[in-house]
C-alpha cells in the first residue's frame, strides 16, 4: 500500500525540527522496517504505480527500496561527515 507523502520541507528545517532527531529517525527506521517486513517477495518485481513520482529508470517495487536505501545512506554519510567536522 502506497502511504501519502506527508513531508513539510520548510518544517523539517526549522529551529526545533531537531529536537527529537533520535526518537523520529528510530520511529522512521522502525517503520520502514515493518512495511519491508510485510512485502512479499512476489511483489518486487512489480512495476510502480503510474501516478507515483520516482526518478528515471526505476520501475519495479526492488528498484525504488534500493534507491530509497541508497538514498538514505548517502545521508547518512553526510551527516556523519558533519558531526565529525563539529
Amino acid at each position: 500500500m502506497v502511504q501519502p507523502n506527508i513531508s513539510d520541507r520548510a518544517a523539517e528545517f526549522s529551529s526545533t525540527a531537531h529536537d527529537d532527531l533520535p526518537g523520529l529517525l528510530g520511529s522512521t527506521i522502525a517503520e520502514a522496517t515493518q512495511v519491508l517486513s510485510s512485502l512479499p517477495a512476489s511483489r518486487l518485481t512489480d512495476p510502480l504505480p503510474a501516478d507515483l513520482i520516482v526518478p528515471p529508470g526505476i520501475n519495479s517495487v526492488l528498484e525504488l527500496v534500493y534507491h530509497i536505501v541508497g538514498h538514505f545512506q548517502l545521508h547518512t554519510g553526510q551527516i556523519i561527515f558533519a558531526a565529525k567536522q563539529l
